[in-house]
């Protein structure tokens, strides 16, 4: 069978272990690529069967594979996707019980996007000030409001890559604020680093090394312009 592929506007990283692991149906490995695709948006097998003809029985199949195998990772009702599976499986049965019965449980109700973004705001260590203006930020985004009006729906990946943009910049809380806040006010779609300020190079001058008596014209007219340096800055030299 020759496939031929065509361009993918759009495109999603996936670990590449799990496509040539023979112990999983195809279904279980597109269940997989859906979870990751569908991230924060879905929140139970009962959301994610609107999105395929897969029913919900079938999906919960192909979910106990993945937590069989060790594809899905289950810690006190909670499930984890992980990168690779070992290659020695134990306790299969139990497994495959513990996914059912996870299945079966009644998910949370799915959060707006508003709660999404405070969440992932308070999961990062910046100061209440700063995440308060984040906040004020993307819910600015949120309203569409100006050149905000312009902007694709907001999803919780993209509040991610913004924060770790403004965390990677390495400001102090006041600058953060700064770019926050320029943000708003000129109504960006992202989060820029303010340009550092060269510092100014006040002139300097060695009187140590004139000695008394010794002053030529030249040199006292290179003391009066490193004078006039120093008082156009505010300062005082004494010589």
């Amino acid at each position: 069978m020759f496939l031929k592929v065509q361009g993918i506007r759009k495109q999603l990283t996936i670990p590449t272990d799990i496509l040539s692991d023979n112990r999983l149906s195809v279904g279980a490995k597109g269940l997989y690529v859906q979870l990751i695709y569908s991230n924060d948006d879905i929140c139970c097998l009962e959301d994610l069967s609107k999105l395929t003809t897969n029913n919900e029985e079938e999906l919960k199949k192909y979910f106990a594979e993945l937590v069989s195998i060790g594809y899905v990772e289950m810690n006190n009702k909670s499930a984890k996707l992980k990168h690779n599976a070992p290659k020695a499986v134990e306790n299969v049965e139990e497994k495959v019980k513990e996914a059912e019965e996870y299945a079966e449980t009644t998910q949370p109700p799915k959060l707006s996007i508003y709660d999404k973004i405070k969440l992932i705001i308070e999961g990062y260590d910046l100061s209440p000030n700063v995440q308060q203006l984040l906040l004020v930020y993307f819910e600015a985004r949120l309203g569409k409001k100006g050149r905000f009006a312009e902007s694709d729906d907001l999803h919780a990946n993209q509040v991610r890559a913004m924060i770790g943009d403004l965390v990677s910049f390495h400001l102090s809380e006041e600058d953060q604020i700064t770019c926050i806040q320029t943000s708003i006010d000129k109504q960006w779609f992202k989060f820029i680093a303010p340009v550092a300020q060269p510092k100014t190079v006040v002139p300097t001058f060695d009187k140590s090394k004139l000695q008394s008596g010794n002053y030529t014209i030249d040199d006292i007219a290179e003391i009066k312009k490193k004078a006039e340096a120093l008082e156009a800055t505010g300062e005082q030299g004494v010589f």
